[in-house]
């Protein structure tokens, strides 16, 4: 057992999907091949503990994801039938223009709030997708990219993808590619 490994293997948190994610992780023949890369190009700055406790999470947060979205479309959807509600109710009885004015600034300021408070702020820039299936995994290849660019000064696809396939399995794709065209495909939307 490599020292990496016996990282990936202490680390005993009270969340039953980490540690499997970590048991997955320790399993896996490239673990210490990717850590020992992303050590390299990091430096003294970042360490083992350090770097497994960033991608349980990552992927913990990854997953959670799609379930957030859709509370988000919710909770959006109820703030707008309370407004449509409220501001149908003051037009139905004659208030002054003034005072409707005050019933849409509301509403706006309810609306920006609950955009700004909810809980989406933590995903990377570009990690929400139309398509379900690959917001998670999209999401941490996101994550894992921003981090390996911030902390080592490259973006890593080919650990990127190890990492990607050991949290949500194969992709069938090749998945240093997929991290690839993630990343590529939030800089042409953002303009990065």
């Amino acid at each position: 057992m490599t020292n990496f490994t016996q990282e990936l293997r202490k680390w005993q948190p009270r969340s039953s999907a980490i540690r499997a994610h970590l048991r997955r992780w320790a399993d896996d023949e490239r673990a210490e091949e990717v850590w020992k890369a992303v050590s390299k190009a990091a430096g003294i700055s970042l360490t083992a503990n350090e770097f497994v406790r960033f991608v349980a999470h990552a992927a913990m947060e990854s997953r959670a994801l799609p379930v957030r979205l859709e509370d988000h479309k919710h909770e959006i959807a109820a703030t707008k039938a309370a407004i449509g509600s409220h501001l149908l109710d003051a037009l139905a009885s004659n208030r002054p223009v003034p005072e409707i004015a005050d019933i849409l600034e509301e509403g706006a300021w309810q609306l920006r709030f609950r955009e700004k408070f909810s809980m989406l702020d933590g995903y990377p820039q570009g990690a929400r997708s139309r398509r379900k299936s690959s917001q998670s995994r999209r999401a941490l290849s996101l994550t894992l990219s921003d981090f390996f660019k911030e902390r080592c000064g490259k973006w890593m696809d080919n650990e990127v993808g190890v990492l990607l396939e050991i949290a949500f399995g194969p992709s069938g794709d090749d998945t240093s590619q997929e991290a690839r065209d993630y990343r590529r495909s939030r800089a042409n939307k953002v303009g990065v």
